[in-house]
């Protein structure tokens, strides 16, 4: 096909190709269907090609979501045509390449997920830099609009990386509605603010341009052409010679009836196989001698709607144009082709996993009306999911046994049961505990219809983990825990002989102490930690152990008794070096952070979090880096520095927003609401609380929030209306992750409104903190120590020297962990004890120091409070 104008792109796109070097080179070029995105994409190859370059194209799949697709024949193509030496696959890069793919493990740890895909991507980048060793390499991407999630992920990790070789990736994307995604699109303006990157946005031909596409025509009218198809050669392509009429689907009718009948339904049989297709795949899906089949593709080539693109392969000449022949055939005869290219591509590849995405898709299009190809697409379907799974693309995983499922027959109780609990395993792995934990309960809903106990219990037990979060109840997994435990226990009684059974009972066993724990089940809960503490000892499992101990410290001991705490979180230190899954080592350095921040060890919790920072780089988690994240913002606002408080609790949200059904809105609210509290700027948020308050999912935290605004703000009536339900109920509030917040805002709003009854019922509920810092959930805020509230609450029942004492001890504890911001405020609430008890002096002093401290760490409130302190 002619290459007309383009010349300014053209010479954008050589220039990025000649820079690069050092640091690989990005070009995208974007536009609507048929805009001429690879036809510029082919040019800059030839040219490049000419000039010494090596070149190397992939494309992604109209009709597959296959992982890593065009990645996957880059690097075939590199080793056929010699341009990389052949050898040994590295061992990080083999998960890529179907063939070297080993089954994943069911209990494959998320964390591992990542350090493995992270390891591979870098395999990926240093293959790339070997192949441009001795040439510079052009890697051409082809309709990145159609890429699977897998291959937009291993992308943006080489777009990132800093380094590189002269290496050039060229992208072609529709960036245009309906094709336009967002995940590309987030890609592209990533790829905007790096030096390396060039962004070619295709527009229509000029009138000059488009008269030299069309070629002469008498008589045709080029404005009427050009108002018709804004320039798009596509559509140039498509016009009528003989009335200027412009219409894709006339186009290819057009040059069809040219074409003898047998090779027009050549072309619409070929067209179910896909925008790219194999000669002998063609040849058997036809039933027709290779030599034969060739003069049909060939005559295609000569009327422009096919390609050779060499090595047996063809390829429409647009999208377009396939879809436009296969429009042509009715939903029945389409899947009947899909069911002779399925038989077609056995034929020729057998099982070569290579192939398995197209043959697992045609099986599957086909038994939606051959019921009797079920069983077999089913088959393929769940065996192209195992394959997407040892290649850590879950994403394309899930969807794959998502249409296993869809295909199952609806009387195979036990295969729905086990591709319920492969789907779910699935979308846990893609980060979708939500989704996961209702499928995960759709499989345990089938198991029941099965003599399988493994497949029951496993069921049960997965369901716990996807479903679980601090301050949710457990209630919901414990019946299914019960009844898994029942089977498991009726199953042993009657002499059945169980694979791995102890560690079966030792997963069970962590799953109910959690769900008991979480459920406020105290009692049970103790007599739960202590079987499953004697299962993991049993099986010498110290992942096993590690796990028990962190549920029940950062579910039960944090809350009631630190002093055995203390040996439990020592007994996970010693377990450390022992744990060889990054997810359950994580878990346990998490909780000895928390319980360094609960207990005032500052140094200690310094030191911890750069040991898990070590430990969540190498594992690339993105849910520990979001942790980890959570850690710094803490720390920023416990030591008073609101604006990097402010930037990290931002840089959280979009964190969680990166994630996975992970919602960072509420954690961001309460960041903002108390950094706007010591930037003394709390009033302005009344609005926004109110309305929070208003919906029932935040009314538990919010509305004692609202509470304490209204009273610091001088609404005090107000105020004591809306803490009135909760007072009256003797502060009874539960007794979760947010427990402690809600507590401190309380103690807040009761001084405020000088209100000592509930001043009373607090100081005593806040008791067992004493000793403490106040810490919200699992370390999104710490409030410094508990005793700052006990003695403000004393203060307001006017017992002013035990007031003394526990702000002096406050005081004392917020300044050794190098809080600049509770160290002032417990310093601030002294100067008022001392004011009472007629020390003056004594108290304009600390008040005079409040201010200065305040005023050099920008704490706004501090600074007013203590200045009306010394009027």
């Amino acid at each position: 096909r002619p290459f007309c104008g383009r010349s300014l792109e053209l010479v954008r796109c050589r220039e990025a190709v000649a820079q690069a070097g050092p640091t690989v080179a990005w070009v995208w070029i974007l536009g609507e269907p048929g805009i001429g995105k690879t036809r510029l994409a082919a040019e800059v190859a030839r040219l490049a090609h000419d000039d010494g370059t090596v070149v190397l194209f992939g494309r992604n799949s109209e009709d597959l979501r296959v992982p890593y697709q065009p990645i996957i024949e880059v690097i075939r193509q590199a080793y056929a045509d010699g341009v990389i030496e052949p050898g040994p696959v590295p061992e990080a890069l083999q998960p890529l390449l179907p063939g070297d793919v080993t089954s994943s493990d069911r209990r494959a740890s998320p964390g591992d997920d990542e350090a493995l895909r992270y390891a591979m991507f870098e395999a990926v980048a240093d293959w790339f830099g070997a192949a441009a060793a001795t040439r510079p390499l052009l890697v051409i991407v082809d309709d990145v609009h159609w890429a699977a999630d897998s291959t937009l992920q291993l992308l943006a990790h080489l777009q990132r990386r800093p380094d590189g070789a002269p290496v050039t990736f060229v992208l072609t994307a529709r960036d245009t509605a309906p094709d336009e995604h967002p995940r590309v699109a987030a890609l592209i303006a990533a790829a905007q603010g790096r030096e390396a990157t060039t962004v070619v946005r295709l527009e229509g031909l000029s009138s000059d341009e488009a008269a030299d596409l069309v070629g002469p025509a008498a008589g045709l009218d080029m404005s009427s052409i050009m108002r018709q198809t804004a320039g798009n050669p596509l559509f140039l392509q498509a016009v009528d010679p003989l009335d200027g009429a412009v219409d894709i689907e006339s186009a290819v009718r057009r040059r069809l009836v040219t074409l003898d009948p047998r090779v027009q339904d050549t072309l619409r049989i070929v067209s179910i196989l896909g925008l790219e297709f194999d000669l002998q795949v063609a040849a058997a899906a036809t039933d027709r001698d290779e030599f034969d089949l060739l003069d049909d593709l060939e005559a295609a080539v000569a009327a422009r709607l096919l390609d050779d693109i060499g090595a047996d392969r063809f390829r429409f000449a647009h999208a377009l144009v396939r879809s436009s022949l296969r429009s042509e055939l009715s939903s029945a005869r389409r899947a009947r082709l899909h069911g002779r290219i399925a038989r077609a591509l056995h034929e020729v590849f057998a099982d070569d996993v290579g192939h398995l995405p197209e043959l697992a898709f045609h099986t599957a299009e086909a038994a939606e009306v051959d019921r009797s190809l079920r069983p077999v697409a089913v088959e393929r379907l769940g065996r192209a999911a195992d394959e997407a799974m040892g290649q850590l693309s879950f994403h394309e995983a899930t969807d794959l046994l998502a249409r296993a499922r869809a295909l199952a027959p609806p009387d195979d109780a036990h295969q729905l049961a086990d591709l319920a609990l492969r789907h779910g395993i699935a979308q846990t792995r893609a980060g979708k505990n939500q989704t996961a934990a209702r499928t995960f309960g759709e499989a345990i809903e089938l198991a029941r219809q099965t003599d399988d106990v493994v497949l029951r219990v496993e069921a049960a037990v997965r369901h716990e983990d996807a479903s679980w979060r601090p301050g949710n109840s457990g209630i919901a997994s414990l019946g299914h825990l019960a009844e898994a435990r029942e089977v498991l226990d009726g199953a042993v009684r009657s002499g059945r002989t169980l694979p791995d059974e102890l560690l079966l009972r030792a997963r069970l066993a962590v799953a109910q102490l959690r769900a008991l724990a979480l459920s406020g089940r105290r009692s049970e809960t103790d007599v739960a930690f202590e079987e499953a503490r004697e299962l993991a000892a049993r099986l010498g499992a110290p992942n096993i152990e590690a796990n028990v101990l962190s549920v029940y410290i950062s579910q039960v001991m944090f809350y009631e008794d630190f002093q055995l705490a203390h040996s439990m979180v020592e007994r996970l230190a010693e377990l450390e070096p022992l744990i060889d899954d990054n997810d359950v080592a994580l878990h346990a350095l998490h909780d000895r952070i928390l319980y360094a921040t609960l207990v005032g060890r500052f140094d200690v919790r310094r030191e911890l979090v750069r040991t898990m920072s070590d430990l969540q780089r190498r594992s690339h988690s993105s849910f520990w880096q979001f942790i980890r994240a959570n850690q710094e913002a803490m720390e920023a606002f416990y030591e008073g520095d609101l604006a990097e408080a402010e930037r990290l609790a931002e840089h959280c949200r979009d964190l969680a927003d990166d994630l996975p059904e992970e919602d960072g809105s509420g954690a961001f609210g309460l960041r903002m609401f108390m950094i706007r509290r010591e930037q003394d700027r709390l009033a302005a948020m009344a609005p926004l609380i109110r309305l929070v308050v208003s919906r029932a999912e935040g009314a538990a935290m919010w509305t004692p929030g609202l509470a304490m605004l209204l009273a610091e703000t001088g609404a005090t009536a107000e105020a004591a209306e809306v803490v009135r339900p909760v007072r009256d109920a003797g502060f009874d509030v539960p007794v979760d992750a947010l427990w402690s917040t809600v507590m401190v805002f309380l103690a807040e709003t009761m001084v405020q409104l000088g209100d000592r009854e509930g001043c009373a019922v607090l100081r005593e509920r806040l008791g067992s903190l004493a000793g403490t810092n106040v810490t919200t959930g699992s370390g999104l805020l710490c409030f410094g120590r508990a005793e700052r509230y006990l003695g403000m609450l004393s203060f307001a029942l006017g017992e002013l020297d035990d007031a003394e004492q526990q702000l002096g001890v406050a005081l004392e504890g917020d300044a050794a962990g190098g809080s600049v911001l509770w160290s002032n405020e417990s310093r601030l609430w002294l100067s008022r004890v001392r004011r009472a008890q007629g020390h003056v002096a004594e108290a304009d002093a600390m008040a005079d120091v409040v201010r200065h401290e305040a005023a050099a760490a920008g704490l706004a409130r501090l600074v007013r409070l203590a200045e009306a302190e010394l009027a």
